[in-house]
């Protein structure tokens, strides 16, 4: 009997490293260790920042709107007029995009009378352009003038003059002050003078260019017997132009005081030309080119006097076969 129960152990003993072994080898390797240094980012809080605050001048809306007939076509523009303070600024629209009385806006300020940093504002059909606040000047109230071009939808160009007032409460600025030119002196307090080499200028054919003939339309200031400009004289305000011909709208001589740059502005659906506008500058002269289209046609004429006065006049021409 003990050897028997000496035989069951041994062959338990042995069943049981069996088993242990196959358990052992079965088991998962443990996963190799990747190379370098592990760093570990502590958990933190992000820094609280207030979102930037942007404070604008008050707008002030100016809603243009345009008025027509009984046939629908655009004869008038209708302009509130507004009082801007220290801290408004003009908004500028013609309504939204698909009203009728929609349609891009340039608003044109003189050179010498803007009350902002810019003497011209554009805004497509549908937008709103701001004017930004007033620069500092006297105290007290000014009425400013300003020509407003709208085209429509349809094609129509139409100018009116408008105003507004401004409100100032603050001293005198430099914007306000006489302006003080400086005497110039010797050369030496500008420091080393750079001349450039005498050169021959390079000997080029000349090319003969067949232009059409033109007639000419001056354009020219009227002013009173302060010398402020009032108006502007167009000559002739009607043209009659044949078929091959061509306009040549002139100020004439640079150094004459009635002269001044000027723009010439057709409507984009009535131009007779190959564009529908014209511009110049002062003292010089811009062309037409042969027109495509017959009949009457209005244009608006744009002149910046010399001393920085924005004029604007109505003119016509009539294409003849």
């Amino acid at each position: 009997m003990l050897t028997y129960a000496l035989i069951f152990l041994v062959i338990l003993v042995v069943m049981l490293w069996l088993g242990l072994g196959k358990k052992g080898d079965d088991a998962p390797a443990p996963a190799p260790e990747m190379p370098g240094t592990v760093i570990r980012i502590p958990d933190f809080k992000p820094i609280p920042r207030r979102p930037p605050v942007v404070t604008e001048p008050r707008p002030a809306p100016v809603v243009i709107g345009v008025v027509r007939d009984g046939n629908g076509a655009p004869v008038d523009l209708v302009i509130p007029e507004i009082t801007l303070g220290e801290n408004d600024q003009a908004a500028w629209s013609s309504g939204p995009t698909r009203d009728a009385s929609a349609g891009k806006l340039e608003i044109r300020f003189s050179p010498n009378a803007s009350p902002f940093g810019a003497t011209a504002f554009t805004v497509a059909r549908g937008g709103v352009v701001k004017s930004g606040a007033p620069v500092t000047g006297r105290p007290g109230l000014s009425r400013l003038d300003y020509t407003v071009l709208l085209t429509t939808a349809d094609g129509f160009l139409l100018r009116k003059s408008a105003s507004l007032t401004i409100r100032r409460e603050g001293a005198q600025s430099a914007f306000d002050r006489p302006s003080q030119t400086p005497v110039q002196e010797a050369d030496a307090q500008f420091g080393t003078v750079i001349r450039l080499p005498e050169f021959e200028p390079i000997v080029r054919r000349t090319k003969e260019v067949n232009e059409p003939p033109a007639r000419e339309v001056r354009i020219a200031v009227e002013r009173d017997k302060e010398g402020t400009p009032i108006a502007v004289i167009v000559k002739p305000d009607n043209l009659i132009l044949n078929a091959d011909e061509q306009i040549a709208w002139t100020t004439g001589p640079r150094n004459e005081r009635d002269g001044g740059k000027i723009e010439i502005r057709f409507a984009p659906n009535a131009t007779p030309f190959g564009g529908d506008r014209f511009i110049t500058a002062r003292g010089g002269t811009v062309k037409s080119g042969t027109p495509a289209g017959r009949g009457a046609r209005r244009y608006i004429v744009l002149l910046t006097t010399a001393d920085g006065a924005l004029l604007s006049a109505d003119a016509s021409v009539t294409i003849e076969r």
